[in-house]
């Protein structure tokens, strides 16, 4: 899995990343124990990765213009709003053709962007086009916010230091793009949120979790697919389909009502239970593993 992520953290051509320079730096306000980031990216590549560095938030770019920011005090936590400069595509039409025709001018917006792990974040992260790679290893992440448009996202943790905190709920929305999210369970999550359009996206479950979390998924007209854990970890899963969807579950799942299916460990009151409570509309949902 490392070999994974650094083969995506690696694929920009080795010119750009000779042409990153430092762009902002955001310092922490008086009296703050939280940060509230929200960062948008409406093109190009970018690249969120935690830092041991005591500086809350650090923005590299190949752009030479510092991107618009703002960042206010309120109480006890700090709200950071960054936007990377990019081309805006708005609506369906556009999206599409800069997919098909003005790929290669994303490669000359490329942002790196660092956050501390000494501080706690809620993390807003919206994407347009383009490509985002987000790495959480060892962060503190209390809330995780990520909508993509048409983007291609990878979260994941690329040292496999999970979140050092319980992270309260961990909700994606995918337009039209792909997303897969590596090791999930190590980001501690105790309400995972899926909001699938016309997307991709990949859930990676495959090792037992770590505290008790409840997956819940809404697909539209898009896929989802969910690698799951061996029978050791206790599962349940609720489904609500249609006619016009597409379901593959786990074929060790046994019905225990209309809808609902369990695997073997599956215990009411277990401490590490998952729960999915999932809504398919004309998608697919396919489960995998689960042996």
């Amino acid at each position: 899995m490392v070999k994974i992520y650094l083969y995506l953290l690696l694929v920009v051509p080795v010119a750009l990343w000779a042409q990153l320079k430092k762009q902002l730096v955001v310092n922490s306000g008086v009296g703050v124990e939280q940060m509230h980031f929200t960062l948008s990216a409406p093109s190009g590549t970018c690249i969120l990765r935690p830092t041991h560095h005591p500086t809350p938030i650090t923005v590299y770019g190949v752009n030479q213009q510092k991107p618009p920011h703002t960042s206010h005090v309120e109480g006890s936590f700090q709200e950071v709003l960054i936007k990377l400069m990019g081309q805006e595509r708005e609506g369906f039409g556009q999206a599409i053709s800069w997919g098909m025709f003005e790929k290669e001018q994303d490669q000359q917006q490329l942002w790196k962007v660092f956050f501390t792990k000494h501080d706690p974040f809620y993390l807003t992260l919206n994407y347009g086009v383009g490509e985002a790679k987000v790495d959480l290893s060892g962060a503190q992440v209390q809330r995780l916010k990520m909508k993509t448009g048409s983007a291609d996202v990878v979260i994941g943790y690329l040292t496999e230091e999970s979140n050092q905190l319980e992270m309260d709920t961990f909700y994606v929305k995918v337009d039209m793009g792909t997303l897969n999210i590596h090791r999930l369970n190590l980001a501690k999550a105790k309400e995972i949120i899926a909001d699938v359009g016309f997307g991709n996206v990949q859930l990676d479950l495959s090792d037992r979790c770590m505290v008790k979390s409840k997956v819940t998924a809404s697909v539209g007209a898009g896929k989802m697919k969910v690698i799951m854990p061996d029978q050791s970890q206790p599962t349940i899963i609720y489904m609500r389909d249609s006619p016009l969807c597409h379901i593959k579950l786990p074929h060790n799942y046994k019905a225990i009502d209309k809808n609902v299916f369990t695997n073997s460990s599956y215990q009411k009151n277990a401490e590490n239970l998952l729960i999915f409570d999932i809504d398919v509309a004309m998608g697919n949902v396919i489960f995998v593993g689960g042996d």
